[in-house]
């Protein structure tokens, strides 16, 4: 007979840490929820951040520019970055003559005066 009452009181025991297991899961999902959401919020202002950051560089471009009357120059990496292309897009488009440039040692300088790429617009 108290074979069979431990294993009630066993059972009992079960059922209770599973009810607080699933407690913790409860808990532990809407932590992880509030923290995904913590971390969307986050990037989405690490973005904002960036892209004020590349305006005001873009505006001492423009400063520098005018100061000195020379225009900046780019490399192709910074130039297709700032114009949403590839390097390779804007290699293609130096060597179709759409875009001038001028090859300093063994890098192409842009200089920031140069139009936006036009042509092909589906170069990415």
């Amino acid at each position: 007979m108290s074979d069979l009452k431990e294993r009630k009181e066993l059972m009992k025991a079960i059922e209770l840490q599973n009810k607080e297991n699933e407690a913790l899961d409860v808990e532990l999902t809407q932590t992880l929820k509030k923290l995904d959401e913590l971390d969307r919020n986050r990037t989405k202002e690490l973005k904002q951040i960036a892209s004020q950051i590349n305006k005001a560089n873009d505006a001492l471009d423009l400063l520098v520019e005018k100061l000195t009357g020379d225009p900046v120059n780019y490399t192709v990496k910074e130039y297709a970055k700032l114009h949403h292309k590839s390097p390779r897009s804007i290699l293609y488009l130096i060597q179709n003559g759409t875009i001038k440039a001028e090859k300093v040692g063994g890098t192409w300088s842009i200089p920031s005066n140069q139009s936006e790429p036009i042509g092909n617009n589906n170069l990415t």
